[in-house]
């Protein structure tokens, strides 16, 4: 992975879509979805994940960049928000029903309310133990992605 670059995985996996703007902070989110048994794809600020998701260059091909099955977004970036990458996921009819999951670092922030009322499935605050956060992806892959088709589980936030 290098910037805002996405890695890449088979093609017929949809994977979870990872977005995060701290490189420490997102390869280790990477490593514990990875640990925990899933294979994320991952790209580093949220101007790369509207371009991964508008099939914009260099994410036009979808055997290489697969259409994900999970929006994985912490919830603050420097330039634009989590929310603003919802905000534009939502509007686009092809991506209202993606689930998202908003990571962030505190139930105080007033965006949290923000984020439900954009369509986030969960707001979780990210753990600083590495094996929590394993606990917690491995919660967030196995609630949306192993679930049974058409059940509708939320997980506690």
């Amino acid at each position: 992975m290098q910037g805002g670059s996405a890695t890449s995985i088979r093609a017929n996996e949809r994977p979870i879509l990872l977005v995060g703007d701290c490189l420490d902070d997102v390869l280790l989110t990477r490593l514990a979805f990875e640990t925990a048994g899933f294979s994320p794809i991952v790209v580093c600020n949220p101007e790369h994940a509207s371009r991964y998701l508008d099939r914009e260059d260099p994410y036009t091909d979808r055997a290489q960049f697969p259409a994900p099955r999970l929006l994985v977004l912490d919830l603050d970036f420097p330039r634009m928000t989590g929310l603003n990458v919802l905000a534009r996921l939502r509007l686009r009819p092809e991506w209202q029903r993606l689930p998202a999951v908003v990571l962030c670092t505190s139930r105080q922030d007033p965006a949290v309310h923000r984020a439900y009322e954009l369509g986030a499935e969960a707001v979780l605050i990210k753990p600083a133990e590495f094996t929590e956060l394993i606990a917690t992806m491995k919660q967030i892959g196995d609630s949306w992605l192993r679930r049974r088709r058409g059940e509708q589980r939320r997980i506690a936030a």
